[in-house]
């Protein structure tokens, strides 16, 4: 273990500084909870069977890359915007990297972010981000 000296002002710099990302951190994760609970509450078929204790996975399931993210916010664009499906069927080869182009495309048309924003939907961007986008 490293030690390290911390005299007058800085100390005290360091512990506001670690005590404000603690706080914004359990703030995130309060955040992820909230969105979970949501998407629970209207019955996302995702979530179905899922069994997610601890807040840090809670956060890490919805602002991570993965497949299951993906399929929830289809879910959640299908049910936004219900011709979304049928755009879906006629997307040529509708992997993941269509599936992010096309719900990019009705993102920005619907107006709820940018036309570059593959990130977002990919899972790329910052936590904040990501959780203000689910609500």
């Amino acid at each position: 273990m490293h030690k390290r000296k911390y005299t007058g002002l800085g100390l005290r710099w360091r512990e506001e500084k670690w005590e404000d990302e603690d706080e914004e951190n359990a703030q995130l994760l309060l955040e992820a909870l909230r969105v979970l609970d949501r998407l629970k509450n209207i019955a996302c078929p995702f979530l179905e069977g899922l069994y997610i204790t601890r807040p840090r996975t809670m956060k890490q399931f919805l602002c991570t890359p993965s497949i299951c993210r993906l399929l929830i916010l289809e879910w959640l664009f299908a049910r936004l915007y219900p011709s979304f499906g049928v755009s879906f069927a006629t997307v040529p080869g509708s992997g993941a990297k269509g599936k992010i182009t096309e719900m990019t495309r009705i993102g920005h048309e619907l107006l709820l972010f940018g036309p570059d924003d593959q990130d977002l939907i990919k899972g790329s961007t910052g936590v904040k981000v990501q959780l203000y986008f689910f609500n």
